[in-house]
Protein backbone atom coordinates (compact mmCIF):
# COMPACT_ATOMS: atom_id res chain seq x y z
CA UNK A 1 0.00 0.00 0.00
CA UNK A 2 1.20 3.68 -0.59
CA UNK A 3 -0.27 5.88 2.06
CA UNK A 4 -0.15 9.44 2.33
CA UNK A 5 -0.84 12.29 5.19
CA UNK A 6 -1.53 15.61 3.98
CA UNK A 7 -2.81 19.11 5.62
CA UNK A 8 -1.92 22.31 6.17
CA UNK A 9 1.50 23.65 8.26
CA UNK A 10 0.21 22.61 11.91
CA UNK A 11 -1.92 20.05 11.33
CA UNK A 12 0.26 17.42 12.90
CA UNK A 13 0.55 15.06 10.13
CA UNK A 14 4.02 14.69 10.53
CA UNK A 15 3.63 13.36 14.05
CA UNK A 16 0.77 10.78 13.28
CA UNK A 17 2.22 9.45 10.24
CA UNK A 18 5.51 8.82 12.60
CA UNK A 19 3.15 7.10 15.05
CA UNK A 20 1.11 5.13 12.43
CA UNK A 21 4.19 3.98 11.00
CA UNK A 22 5.48 2.55 14.27
CA UNK A 23 2.13 0.63 15.38
CA UNK A 24 2.51 -0.59 11.81
CA UNK A 25 5.79 -1.85 12.70
CA UNK A 26 5.39 -2.98 15.64
CA UNK A 27 2.62 -5.34 14.17
CA UNK A 28 4.70 -7.33 11.48
CA UNK A 29 4.06 -4.57 8.57
CA UNK A 30 7.28 -4.02 6.72
CA UNK A 31 6.85 -0.35 6.50
CA UNK A 32 9.21 2.40 5.01
CA UNK A 33 8.30 6.13 5.80
CA UNK A 34 9.78 8.51 3.01
CA UNK A 35 10.26 11.30 5.14
CA UNK A 36 10.49 10.53 9.02
CA UNK A 37 10.17 13.14 11.93
CA UNK A 38 9.79 15.47 8.96
CA UNK A 39 13.21 14.89 7.34
CA UNK A 40 13.12 13.56 3.65
CA UNK A 41 14.89 10.77 2.78
CA UNK A 42 16.58 12.57 -0.79
CA UNK A 43 19.08 15.04 0.08
CA UNK A 44 18.89 16.60 -3.38
CA UNK A 45 15.30 16.53 -2.77
CA UNK A 46 15.58 18.45 0.72
CA UNK A 47 18.00 20.97 -1.38
CA UNK A 48 15.31 21.61 -3.63
CA UNK A 49 12.76 22.30 -0.65
CA UNK A 50 15.40 24.28 0.76
CA UNK A 51 15.63 26.54 -2.25
CA UNK A 52 11.70 26.84 -2.52
CA UNK A 53 11.79 28.04 1.12
CA UNK A 54 14.39 30.30 0.99
CA UNK A 55 12.97 33.97 1.53
CA UNK A 56 15.43 35.56 -0.87
CA UNK A 57 13.67 33.78 -3.59
CA UNK A 58 10.40 36.01 -2.88
CA UNK A 59 9.77 37.10 -6.69
CA UNK A 60 9.89 33.75 -7.93
CA UNK A 61 7.21 33.44 -10.15
CA UNK A 62 3.98 31.56 -9.39
CA UNK A 63 4.45 28.44 -11.90
CA UNK A 64 8.48 28.48 -10.97
CA UNK A 65 7.00 28.24 -7.53
CA UNK A 66 4.44 25.11 -8.01
CA UNK A 67 7.20 23.46 -10.94
CA UNK A 68 9.79 23.72 -7.80
CA UNK A 69 7.89 21.77 -5.43
CA UNK A 70 6.89 19.35 -8.07
CA UNK A 71 10.16 18.76 -8.72
CA UNK A 72 11.03 17.87 -4.94
CA UNK A 73 7.94 15.59 -5.27
CA UNK A 74 9.57 13.82 -8.91
CA UNK A 75 13.11 13.32 -7.53
CA UNK A 76 11.43 11.90 -4.09
CA UNK A 77 8.77 9.74 -6.32
CA UNK A 78 11.90 8.41 -8.25
CA UNK A 79 14.18 7.36 -5.75
CA UNK A 80 12.51 7.14 -2.86
CA UNK A 81 9.12 6.11 -2.94
CA UNK A 82 9.32 3.87 -6.44
CA UNK A 83 12.14 1.71 -4.91
CA UNK A 84 10.45 1.37 -2.09
CA UNK A 85 6.91 0.32 -2.77
CA UNK A 86 9.10 -3.03 -3.94
CA UNK A 87 10.24 -4.20 -0.81
CA UNK A 88 7.75 -2.60 1.77
CA UNK A 89 4.29 -3.86 2.50
CA UNK A 90 3.52 0.22 3.73
CA UNK A 91 5.17 3.14 2.25
CA UNK A 92 4.37 6.28 4.32
CA UNK A 93 4.21 10.23 2.39
CA UNK A 94 4.23 13.10 4.83
CA UNK A 95 3.00 15.37 1.73
CA UNK A 96 2.84 14.31 -2.13
CA UNK A 97 2.26 16.10 -5.15
CA UNK A 98 -0.97 17.27 -3.77
CA UNK A 99 0.83 19.54 -1.67
CA UNK A 100 1.92 22.01 -4.26
CA UNK A 101 -1.37 22.02 -6.26
CA UNK A 102 -3.17 22.85 -3.33
CA UNK A 103 -1.02 25.66 -2.81
CA UNK A 104 -1.22 27.27 -6.01
CA UNK A 105 -4.78 27.28 -6.19
CA UNK A 106 -5.62 28.72 -2.92
CA UNK A 107 -2.83 31.50 -4.09
CA UNK A 108 -5.76 31.65 -7.21
CA UNK A 109 -2.52 32.40 -9.51
CA UNK A 110 -2.15 29.83 -11.48
CA UNK A 111 -5.14 27.93 -13.59
CA UNK A 112 -6.13 24.49 -12.37
CA UNK A 113 -5.54 23.06 -15.96
CA UNK A 114 -1.93 23.92 -15.85
CA UNK A 115 -2.08 22.42 -11.85
CA UNK A 116 -3.54 19.00 -13.41
CA UNK A 117 -1.37 18.96 -16.24
CA UNK A 118 2.06 19.44 -14.21
CA UNK A 119 0.68 17.29 -11.36
CA UNK A 120 0.14 14.21 -13.45
CA UNK A 121 3.62 14.66 -15.32
CA UNK A 122 5.24 14.38 -12.30
CA UNK A 123 2.91 11.40 -10.60
CA UNK A 124 3.28 9.74 -13.89
CA UNK A 125 -0.11 7.29 -12.45
CA UNK A 126 1.21 6.65 -8.81
CA UNK A 127 -1.48 7.59 -6.80
CA UNK A 128 -1.82 6.65 -3.26
CA UNK A 129 -4.08 4.07 -2.06
CA UNK A 130 -5.12 6.38 0.97
CA UNK A 131 -4.99 9.77 1.72
CA UNK A 132 -5.18 10.49 5.55
CA UNK A 133 -6.38 14.33 5.69
CA UNK A 134 -5.26 16.06 8.83
CA UNK A 135 -7.61 18.62 9.38
CA UNK A 136 -6.76 21.31 11.87
CA UNK A 137 -8.54 25.10 12.11
CA UNK A 138 -5.88 27.41 11.20
CA UNK A 139 -6.09 28.96 14.84
CA UNK A 140 -4.74 25.31 16.21
CA UNK A 141 -2.13 25.46 14.09
CA UNK A 142 -0.81 28.47 14.40
CA UNK A 143 -0.42 27.58 17.81
CA UNK A 144 1.28 24.36 16.78
CA UNK A 145 3.62 26.46 14.75
CA UNK A 146 4.44 28.80 17.61
CA UNK A 147 4.93 25.81 20.50
CA UNK A 148 7.07 24.56 17.53
CA UNK A 149 9.25 28.05 17.07
CA UNK A 150 9.49 28.19 20.95
CA UNK A 151 11.56 24.56 21.58
CA UNK A 152 12.85 24.65 18.26
CA UNK A 153 14.37 27.87 18.36
CA UNK A 154 15.81 29.07 14.51
CA UNK A 155 18.34 31.85 13.60
CA UNK A 156 16.86 35.44 13.25
CA UNK A 157 17.14 35.27 9.35
CA UNK A 158 15.55 31.95 9.03
CA UNK A 159 11.95 32.16 7.85
CA UNK A 160 9.95 30.45 5.19
CA UNK A 161 9.28 31.80 2.27
CA UNK A 162 5.61 30.17 2.18
CA UNK A 163 4.42 31.52 5.50
CA UNK A 164 4.86 35.14 4.06
CA UNK A 165 1.60 35.50 2.28
CA UNK A 166 0.45 35.62 6.21
CA UNK A 167 -2.26 32.98 8.18
CA UNK A 168 -4.82 33.70 5.39
CA UNK A 169 -3.30 31.47 2.81
CA UNK A 170 -3.36 28.13 5.53
CA UNK A 171 -7.25 29.47 5.50
CA UNK A 172 -7.47 29.14 1.83
CA UNK A 173 -5.20 25.95 1.72
CA UNK A 174 -7.72 23.91 4.16
CA UNK A 175 -10.35 24.73 2.22
CA UNK A 176 -9.24 23.51 -0.89
CA UNK A 177 -7.86 20.10 1.21
CA UNK A 178 -11.74 19.80 2.71
CA UNK A 179 -13.04 19.90 -1.07
CA UNK A 180 -10.51 17.56 -2.14
CA UNK A 181 -11.70 14.92 0.32
CA UNK A 182 -15.02 15.60 -0.45
CA UNK A 183 -14.57 14.76 -3.93
CA UNK A 184 -12.60 11.52 -3.45
CA UNK A 185 -14.28 9.67 -0.61
CA UNK A 186 -13.11 6.31 -1.92
CA UNK A 187 -9.16 7.57 -0.96
CA UNK A 188 -9.23 10.28 1.30
CA UNK A 189 -10.01 9.93 4.77
CA UNK A 190 -10.92 12.78 6.67
CA UNK A 191 -9.13 12.94 10.65
CA UNK A 192 -10.04 15.53 13.42
CA UNK A 193 -6.27 16.25 14.51
CA UNK A 194 -7.67 18.95 16.61
CA UNK A 195 -9.99 17.46 19.01
CA UNK A 196 -9.02 14.35 18.80
CA UNK A 197 -5.38 12.69 20.65
CA UNK A 198 -2.89 11.49 18.22
CA UNK A 199 -2.92 8.21 20.16
CA UNK A 200 -6.73 7.86 19.30
CA UNK A 201 -6.24 8.69 15.64
CA UNK A 202 -2.70 6.37 14.65
CA UNK A 203 -4.83 3.55 15.73
CA UNK A 204 -7.91 4.32 13.89
CA UNK A 205 -5.59 4.74 10.77
CA UNK A 206 -3.46 1.84 11.50
CA UNK A 207 -6.19 0.08 11.45
CA UNK A 208 -7.80 1.37 8.06
CA UNK A 209 -4.54 0.16 6.76
CA UNK A 210 -4.38 -3.48 8.92
CA UNK A 211 -8.03 -3.75 7.51
CA UNK A 212 -7.10 -3.36 3.54
CA UNK A 213 -3.99 -5.82 4.12
CA UNK A 214 -6.41 -8.11 5.82
CA UNK A 215 -4.06 -8.10 9.17
CA UNK A 216 -6.08 -8.34 12.51
CA UNK A 217 -7.41 -4.71 14.53
CA UNK A 218 -4.69 -3.13 16.93
CA UNK A 219 -6.96 -2.59 20.09
CA UNK A 220 -8.30 0.77 21.10
CA UNK A 221 -6.46 1.71 24.39
CA UNK A 222 -8.84 2.02 27.45
CA UNK A 223 -7.53 5.47 28.82
CA UNK A 224 -7.52 7.85 25.69
CA UNK A 225 -7.66 11.44 27.03
CA UNK A 226 -10.65 12.92 26.18
CA UNK A 227 -11.19 16.52 24.90
CA UNK A 228 -11.82 19.03 27.69
CA UNK A 229 -12.62 22.79 27.13
CA UNK A 230 -12.51 25.55 29.04
CA UNK A 231 -15.97 26.51 30.61
CA UNK A 232 -17.54 29.72 29.37
CA UNK A 233 -16.26 33.09 30.55
CA UNK A 234 -19.33 34.67 29.34
CA UNK A 235 -20.87 36.15 32.42
CA UNK A 236 -18.16 34.67 34.70
CA UNK A 237 -15.96 36.85 37.11
CA UNK A 238 -13.73 36.39 38.71
CA UNK A 239 -12.50 34.72 35.46
CA UNK A 240 -8.89 33.47 36.82
CA UNK A 241 -10.14 30.34 38.23
CA UNK A 242 -12.01 28.98 35.78
CA UNK A 243 -9.15 29.84 33.34
CA UNK A 244 -6.41 28.25 35.45
CA UNK A 245 -8.85 25.12 36.15
CA UNK A 246 -8.73 24.64 32.50
CA UNK A 247 -4.91 24.96 32.92
CA UNK A 248 -4.43 22.53 34.94
CA UNK A 249 -6.75 20.07 32.97
CA UNK A 250 -4.65 20.79 30.10
CA UNK A 251 -1.74 19.59 31.81
CA UNK A 252 -2.66 16.73 33.51
CA UNK A 253 -3.72 15.12 30.44
CA UNK A 254 0.04 15.60 28.91
CA UNK A 255 -0.22 19.05 26.88
CA UNK A 256 2.19 21.07 29.41
CA UNK A 257 3.50 22.90 26.86
CA UNK A 258 0.24 24.09 25.81
CA UNK A 259 -1.01 24.99 29.32
CA UNK A 260 2.53 26.60 30.05
CA UNK A 261 1.99 28.63 26.72
CA UNK A 262 -1.93 30.04 27.65
CA UNK A 263 -0.27 31.38 31.04
CA UNK A 264 2.56 33.34 29.92
CA UNK A 265 3.18 36.54 30.86
CA UNK A 266 0.89 36.48 33.94
CA UNK A 267 2.26 36.59 36.88
CA UNK A 268 -0.22 35.57 39.76
CA UNK A 269 0.35 32.35 41.75
CA UNK A 270 -1.20 30.27 40.03
CA UNK A 271 0.83 31.08 36.89
CA UNK A 272 3.88 30.25 39.12
CA UNK A 273 2.81 27.32 40.31
CA UNK A 274 2.50 25.67 36.88
CA UNK A 275 6.06 26.98 35.81
CA UNK A 276 7.50 25.72 39.34
CA UNK A 277 6.04 22.49 38.42
CA UNK A 278 7.11 22.17 34.66
CA UNK A 279 10.30 24.21 34.70
CA UNK A 280 12.49 21.36 34.57
CA UNK A 281 10.58 19.03 32.14
CA UNK A 282 9.48 22.42 29.35
CA UNK A 283 12.08 25.00 30.60
CA UNK A 284 12.28 26.39 26.97
CA UNK A 285 8.42 27.60 27.31
CA UNK A 286 8.89 28.08 30.75
CA UNK A 287 12.24 30.12 30.03
CA UNK A 288 10.01 32.62 26.99
CA UNK A 289 6.69 32.68 29.07
CA UNK A 290 8.32 34.78 31.77
CA UNK A 291 9.50 37.74 29.19
CA UNK A 292 7.75 40.65 30.19
CA UNK A 293 8.53 39.83 34.14
CA UNK A 294 10.91 41.59 36.16
CA UNK A 295 10.17 40.03 39.13
CA UNK A 296 12.98 38.74 41.57
CA UNK A 297 10.99 35.46 40.97
CA UNK A 298 11.31 35.73 37.05
CA UNK A 299 15.13 36.64 38.18
CA UNK A 300 15.60 33.50 40.10
CA UNK A 301 14.32 31.25 37.44
CA UNK A 302 16.25 32.76 34.67
CA UNK A 303 19.58 31.78 36.60
CA UNK A 304 17.91 28.11 37.52
CA UNK A 305 16.88 27.93 33.78
CA UNK A 306 20.51 29.72 32.30
CA UNK A 307 22.61 26.86 31.77
CA UNK A 308 19.79 24.28 30.94
CA UNK A 309 18.14 26.54 27.93
CA UNK A 310 20.47 29.70 27.69
CA UNK A 311 19.31 31.16 23.94
CA UNK A 312 15.63 30.65 25.46
CA UNK A 313 16.55 32.77 29.06
CA UNK A 314 18.74 35.33 27.00
CA UNK A 315 15.76 35.88 24.90
CA UNK A 316 13.56 36.23 28.00
CA UNK A 317 15.19 40.13 28.43
CA UNK A 318 14.27 40.43 25.17
CA UNK A 319 11.65 43.54 26.58
CA UNK A 320 11.46 47.32 27.53
CA UNK A 321 12.29 47.14 31.50
CA UNK A 322 15.85 44.74 30.77
CA UNK A 323 16.80 48.10 28.64
CA UNK A 324 18.46 49.27 31.45
CA UNK A 325 18.11 46.88 34.14
CA UNK A 326 21.53 46.52 35.61
CA UNK A 327 20.94 42.49 36.57
CA UNK A 328 19.27 41.90 32.92
CA UNK A 329 22.82 43.14 31.75
CA UNK A 330 25.14 41.20 34.25
CA UNK A 331 22.36 38.49 33.17
CA UNK A 332 23.52 39.11 29.44
CA UNK A 333 27.32 39.46 29.96
CA UNK A 334 26.74 35.72 31.35
CA UNK A 335 25.32 34.24 28.81
CA UNK A 336 27.31 35.79 25.79
CA UNK A 337 29.40 32.40 25.20
CA UNK A 338 26.40 29.79 25.13
CA UNK A 339 23.94 32.05 23.71
CA UNK A 340 25.19 34.95 21.64
CA UNK A 341 22.99 35.52 18.86
CA UNK A 342 20.07 35.50 21.29
CA UNK A 343 22.03 38.05 23.55
CA UNK A 344 22.37 40.29 19.96
CA UNK A 345 19.42 40.08 19.89
CA UNK A 346 18.03 41.31 22.74
CA UNK A 347 19.80 45.24 22.15
CA UNK A 348 17.30 45.99 19.52
CA UNK A 349 17.14 49.72 19.51
CA UNK A 350 19.42 50.40 22.67
CA UNK A 351 21.67 53.26 22.34
CA UNK A 352 23.48 52.96 25.83
CA UNK A 353 27.14 52.24 26.72
CA UNK A 354 27.03 48.60 28.46
CA UNK A 355 24.68 47.82 24.70
CA UNK A 356 27.67 49.15 22.66
CA UNK A 357 30.05 47.25 25.36
CA UNK A 358 28.18 43.81 24.38
CA UNK A 359 28.24 44.81 20.92
CA UNK A 360 31.85 45.39 20.48
CA UNK A 361 32.60 41.92 22.20
CA UNK A 362 29.92 40.08 20.37
CA UNK A 363 32.10 42.03 17.07
CA UNK A 364 35.12 40.00 17.44
CA UNK A 365 33.37 36.43 16.44
CA UNK A 366 32.14 36.83 12.20
CA UNK A 367 29.26 34.44 13.38
CA UNK A 368 27.80 36.95 15.58
CA UNK A 369 27.83 40.33 13.12
CA UNK A 370 24.14 39.77 11.56
CA UNK A 371 22.48 39.92 15.06
CA UNK A 372 24.45 42.89 16.31
CA UNK A 373 23.48 44.96 13.01
CA UNK A 374 19.91 43.77 13.19
CA UNK A 375 20.15 45.45 16.82
CA UNK A 376 20.87 49.05 15.36
CA UNK A 377 17.33 49.44 14.57
CA UNK A 378 15.96 53.15 15.19
CA UNK A 379 19.55 54.02 15.80
CA UNK A 380 20.79 57.07 13.73
CA UNK A 381 24.36 58.00 15.03
CA UNK A 382 27.15 58.14 13.92
CA UNK A 383 28.43 55.38 16.24
CA UNK A 384 26.00 53.00 14.43
CA UNK A 385 26.57 54.10 11.10
CA UNK A 386 30.67 53.02 11.79
CA UNK A 387 29.47 49.60 12.17
CA UNK A 388 26.97 49.62 9.08
CA UNK A 389 30.10 50.98 7.43
CA UNK A 390 32.19 47.84 8.42
CA UNK A 391 29.52 45.29 6.81
CA UNK A 392 28.67 46.37 3.68
CA UNK A 393 28.64 42.43 2.29
CA UNK A 394 26.23 40.29 0.96
CA UNK A 395 26.57 37.65 4.17
CA UNK A 396 25.45 40.15 6.31
CA UNK A 397 23.20 41.97 4.28
CA UNK A 398 20.10 40.88 6.23
CA UNK A 399 21.31 41.71 9.45
CA UNK A 400 22.48 45.10 8.28
CA UNK A 401 19.18 45.84 6.27
CA UNK A 402 17.00 44.49 9.30
CA UNK A 403 18.78 46.76 11.21
CA UNK A 404 18.14 49.99 9.42
CA UNK A 405 13.83 49.81 10.73
CA UNK A 406 13.17 53.64 11.43
CA UNK A 407 16.03 55.09 9.49
CA UNK A 408 14.64 57.27 6.38
CA UNK A 409 17.92 58.84 5.64
CA UNK A 410 20.11 59.11 2.06
CA UNK A 411 22.38 56.49 3.16
CA UNK A 412 19.97 53.89 4.58
CA UNK A 413 18.11 54.50 1.20
CA UNK A 414 21.21 53.50 -0.80
CA UNK A 415 22.27 50.50 0.74
CA UNK A 416 18.02 49.46 0.63
CA UNK A 417 18.33 49.78 -2.99
CA UNK A 418 21.79 48.22 -3.27
CA UNK A 419 20.52 44.92 -1.60
CA UNK A 420 16.82 45.29 -2.74
CA UNK A 421 17.19 42.43 -5.43
CA UNK A 422 18.60 39.54 -3.32
CA UNK A 423 17.26 40.85 0.05
CA UNK A 424 14.23 41.85 -0.50
CA UNK A 425 12.37 40.97 2.95
CA UNK A 426 14.84 42.14 4.67
CA UNK A 427 14.14 45.53 2.65
CA UNK A 428 10.30 45.25 3.29
CA UNK A 429 11.62 44.74 7.75
CA UNK A 430 13.06 47.83 6.98
CA UNK A 431 10.48 50.08 6.02
CA UNK A 432 8.92 49.78 9.99
CA UNK A 433 8.02 53.40 10.94
CA UNK A 434 8.95 54.79 7.81
CA UNK A 435 6.08 56.85 6.39
CA UNK A 436 7.43 58.45 3.12
CA UNK A 437 6.86 57.67 -0.26
CA UNK A 438 9.62 55.47 -1.40
CA UNK A 439 8.62 53.65 1.71
CA UNK A 440 4.95 53.07 0.18
CA UNK A 441 6.19 51.95 -3.15
CA UNK A 442 7.69 48.91 -1.88
CA UNK A 443 5.14 47.85 0.16
CA UNK A 444 2.84 48.20 -3.15
CA UNK A 445 4.73 46.32 -5.13
CA UNK A 446 4.71 43.41 -2.71
CA UNK A 447 1.82 43.47 -0.66
CA UNK A 448 0.36 40.43 -1.96
CA UNK A 449 3.33 37.89 -1.87
CA UNK A 450 4.66 39.50 1.41
CA UNK A 451 1.75 39.90 3.18
CA UNK A 452 3.15 39.65 6.47
CA UNK A 453 5.91 41.59 6.60
CA UNK A 454 4.51 44.09 4.76
CA UNK A 455 1.95 44.31 7.61
CA UNK A 456 4.80 44.65 10.32
CA UNK A 457 6.47 47.16 8.41
CA UNK A 458 3.28 49.30 8.99
CA UNK A 459 3.44 48.91 12.66
CA UNK A 460 2.64 51.95 14.44
CA UNK A 461 2.05 54.31 11.32
CA UNK A 462 -1.33 55.94 11.36
CA UNK A 463 -1.90 57.58 7.98
CA UNK A 464 -4.22 56.87 5.91
CA UNK A 465 -2.66 54.57 3.22
CA UNK A 466 -1.65 52.61 6.29
CA UNK A 467 -4.80 52.16 7.11
CA UNK A 468 -6.10 51.08 3.55
CA UNK A 469 -3.65 48.65 3.37
CA UNK A 470 -4.52 47.07 6.28
CA UNK A 471 -8.31 47.25 5.21
CA UNK A 472 -6.80 44.94 2.22
CA UNK A 473 -4.81 42.58 4.02
CA UNK A 474 -7.04 41.48 7.17
CA UNK A 475 -8.19 38.56 6.20
CA UNK A 476 -5.07 37.14 4.76
CA UNK A 477 -2.85 38.47 7.41
CA UNK A 478 -3.20 38.16 11.38
CA UNK A 479 -0.25 40.78 10.83
CA UNK A 480 -2.44 43.53 10.21
CA UNK A 481 -4.53 43.49 13.31
CA UNK A 482 -0.80 43.20 15.58
CA UNK A 483 0.05 46.37 13.78
CA UNK A 484 -2.46 48.17 15.45
CA UNK A 485 -1.83 47.45 19.44
CA UNK A 486 -3.01 50.18 21.45
CA UNK A 487 -4.47 52.49 18.98
CA UNK A 488 -7.47 54.34 19.73
CA UNK A 489 -7.92 55.74 16.14
CA UNK A 490 -11.52 55.48 14.99
CA UNK A 491 -10.42 52.83 12.55
CA UNK A 492 -8.63 50.70 15.18
CA UNK A 493 -12.03 50.11 16.57
CA UNK A 494 -13.49 49.58 13.05
CA UNK A 495 -10.63 47.12 11.91
CA UNK A 496 -11.32 45.17 15.63
CA UNK A 497 -14.95 45.07 15.07
CA UNK A 498 -14.66 43.51 11.43
CA UNK A 499 -11.96 41.07 12.28
CA UNK A 500 -13.38 39.97 15.57
CA UNK A 501 -13.93 36.69 14.52
CA UNK A 502 -11.38 36.63 12.36
CA UNK A 503 -8.61 36.88 14.37
CA UNK A 504 -10.21 36.61 17.67
CA UNK A 505 -6.56 35.90 19.61
CA UNK A 506 -4.96 38.80 17.65
CA UNK A 507 -7.82 41.04 17.94
CA UNK A 508 -8.16 40.87 21.80
CA UNK A 509 -4.30 41.44 21.74
CA UNK A 510 -4.47 44.56 19.86
CA UNK A 511 -6.72 46.45 22.64
CA UNK A 512 -3.37 46.57 24.74
CA UNK A 513 -3.65 46.89 28.44
CA UNK A 514 -3.88 50.76 28.80
CA UNK A 515 -6.74 50.64 26.43
CA UNK A 516 -8.32 47.49 27.86
CA UNK A 517 -8.85 49.71 30.90
CA UNK A 518 -10.98 52.38 29.14
CA UNK A 519 -14.51 52.61 29.34
CA UNK A 520 -14.55 51.20 25.27
CA UNK A 521 -11.70 48.86 26.14
CA UNK A 522 -13.60 47.07 28.75
CA UNK A 523 -16.92 47.08 26.80
CA UNK A 524 -14.96 45.71 23.46
CA UNK A 525 -13.53 43.34 25.75
CA UNK A 526 -16.56 42.45 27.01
CA UNK A 527 -18.14 41.17 23.81
CA UNK A 528 -15.27 39.14 23.15
CA UNK A 529 -15.93 37.27 26.23
CA UNK A 530 -19.64 37.01 24.57
CA UNK A 531 -18.64 36.41 21.44
CA UNK A 532 -15.75 33.85 22.40
CA UNK A 533 -16.64 32.26 25.77
CA UNK A 534 -14.36 29.33 24.89
CA UNK A 535 -11.36 30.57 23.28
CA UNK A 536 -8.44 30.08 25.83
CA UNK A 537 -6.31 32.91 24.06
CA UNK A 538 -8.51 35.35 24.44
CA UNK A 539 -9.10 34.31 28.04
CA UNK A 540 -5.95 34.65 28.52
CA UNK A 541 -5.97 38.62 27.78
CA UNK A 542 -9.54 38.92 29.77
CA UNK A 543 -7.57 37.60 32.43
CA UNK A 544 -4.69 39.52 32.04
CA UNK A 545 -6.83 42.41 31.95
CA UNK A 546 -8.37 41.50 35.16
CA UNK A 547 -5.15 41.44 36.83
CA UNK A 548 -3.99 44.75 35.73
CA UNK A 549 -7.75 46.04 36.76
CA UNK A 550 -7.28 44.96 39.96
CA UNK A 551 -3.74 45.95 40.42
CA UNK A 552 -1.91 43.03 40.46
CA UNK A 553 0.53 43.04 38.02
CA UNK A 554 2.81 45.77 35.72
Amino acid sequence: MFVVFEGIDGSGKTTLSDRVSALLEKEGVSTFHARPKGELKSKLASRIREMARDPRTLTMSPHTELLLYLARDCQMIDTVIRPALHNADVVIADRYVYSPGILSQARGEVDAADIDTATNLVARGLWPDLVVYCDVDIHTSDLRKKLDKIINLREPNDFGRKGLRGLGLRRAMRDAYLQKATDNPQTWVHVDNATKSVAENAVFIANHILQRLKRPPIEMPADLPKPIALQSLQNNTPRTPIFYDYLHQLAAQGYHRMALHHARSLDDEHAWALREKYADAEPAVVALGIEPLNSERALRLRHHLADVVPRHVALSLKTAWADADPQAFALRQKLLGKAPIEVAQTLNRLDTDDAWQLRERLWDDKDNRGAVLSSLRYIDTERAWELRRKAKKGRLSWGLLQGLAGIDTDEAWALRERWRRDYLPWVILSLQGIDTERAWVIRRDNETRATKLVSKSTMGLESDEAWDMRDRQALWDKEAVSSIKGSDHPRAWQLRERLIDVWPMYVAKSVGLILGQTERGRAFMERMAEAHPHDPEVAHYLVKLEHVTAGEAP
